[in-house]
C-alpha cells in the first residue's frame, strides 16, 4: 500500500473479548468473540481484494467466497472442517470466525461497550451469569435462540433482558431472577420498549435507534436497546409470528416456574425440548397436502 516503514512498524492493533466470553457465560464449543483492531488507513477495497487473496493462497483454505452486497459484508470459507467468516464494516476493522474463536468485525465503540456496558448495569454478577446461562440454555432447547430466525439472539435476550431483571432485583438469588425473568416478560406488551440506561449523546453522527426522527422505527415490534452510543434495536429481525411464539414459550417458562416454587414440578421440565413436528403439524400436514396434489396431477 506504499505506505512508509516509519508508519508501519508502529502502527500495531490489538485483540479486544467481548460478548459472552468477556461477561464469563460461555459454554463448552461455543464461540470466543474477539475484536481485532487494525489501522484505520484499511479500506473495504482491501479487506476483499488483498486480505481475500492472502486467504485464498493458504493451503488449508477451502470454498472461499466474498459476500460483499449482505448487510454485514463478508468472506467465508472453511479451514480443515472449521467454517471461517471474515466481516469488515465501515469503521475499517476486520475479522475472522472459528466456531470456537471469532474476531468479529464491528466498531469498538459498539460491540465491546455494549458489553462493559452491560457489566455495569450488573448489581450481582455471579447471580447474572448463573441466571443467564440458565436463559440460554432454556432459550436454544425451546428453538427460540436465533436473530437470524426472527428470534431474539445473544445479546438482545440473554444479555439486555437479564441484565435488566437483575437491575430491578439487585439482592435476589439466581433462581429468583429466572422466576422473576419470565413473570415479567409473560406479561409484558410489546412493542414496549427494554433499556438499561441512556447513553451519553455523542456528536458522531452514526446512525441510531430513534422513532420521533426515523418513522421506520416506529413499526419495530420488539425495541430492545443496545446500553451505548449509537443506540440501536438489537431485534429488528423479528416477526408477529415470532414474537407471538416468543410470548407463548414465556408464557409457558411462567407456569412451570411457579410450579416449581410450588414443589409440584423439577427444573428439568422447564428446559425440555419440544417435538418440532407435533408443535408445526398445521405447516407440514398443509406441505404434505401441496405435494400430495401436485404429485397426483
Amino acid at each position: 500500500m506504499n505506505v512508509p516503514e516509519t508508519v508501519t512498524a508502529h502502527v500495531g492493533g490489538n485483540l479486544v473479548l467481548f460478548s459472552s466470553y468477556h461477561l464469563g457465560v460461555h459454554s463448552k464449543g461455543a464461540d470466543i468473540d474477539v475484536l481485532c483492531v487494525g489501522p484505520s488507513f484499511l479500506e473495504r477495497n482491501d479487506f476483499f481484494t488483498y486480505f481475500f487473496q492472502k486467504l485464498k493462497a493458504q493451503e488449508e483454505v477451502n470454498n472461499i467466497r466474498a459476500v460483499e452486497e449482505a448487510t454485514v459484508p463478508v468472506i467465508k470459507s472453511s479451514s480443515e472442517g472449521t467454517e471461517v467468516i471474515c466481516s469488515e464494516k465501515k469503521y475499517k476493522l476486520s475479522c475472522v470466525q472459528y466456531p470456537s474463536l471469532r474476531f468479529v468485525c464491528m466498531c469498538l465503540d459498539h460491540c465491546y461497550r455494549v458489553t462493559e456496558e452491560i457489566l455495569r448495569a450488573v448489581p450481582n454478577m455471579h447471580n447474572f451469569r448463573l441466571t443467564l446461562r440458565a436463559i440460554r440454555l432454556w432459550a436454544k432447547r425451546r428453538n427460540i435462540y436465533s436473530s437470524t430466525l426472527g428470534f431474539l439472539g445473544g445479546v438482545s435476550w440473554a444479555i439486555i433482558l437479564i441484565a435488566r431483571i437483575c437491575q430491578l432485583y439487585s439482592n435476589s438469588t439466581a433462581s429468583t431472577l429466572v422466576t422473576k425473568f419470565f413473570l415479567a416478560y409473560s406479561i409484558r406488551t410489546w412493542p414496549t420498549i427494554i433499556q438499561l440506561n441512556i447513553p451519553e449523546k455523542c456528536k458522531f453522527n452514526l446512525p441510531f435507534w430513534d422513532p420521533r426522527i426515523h418513522p421506520s422505527d416506529c413499526y419495530h415490534l420488539m425495541p430492545i436497546l443496545t446500553p451505548s452510543y449509537p443506540v440501536q434495536n438489537s431485534m429488528v429481525n423479528v416477526s408477529h409470528f415470532t414474537v407471538a411464539i416468543m410470548s407463548e414459550e414465556f408464557k409457558r417458562g411462567h407456569t412451570i416456574t411457579e410450579e416449581i416454587q410450588q414443589n409440584k414440578a423439577e427444573w428439568t421440565k422447564l428446559f425440555e425440548t419440544p417435538n418440532f413436528f407435533e408443535k408445526y403439524q398445521y405447516v407440514f400436514s398443509q406441505k404434505l397436502k401441496i405435494r400430495t396434489k401436485y404429485t397426483t396431477l
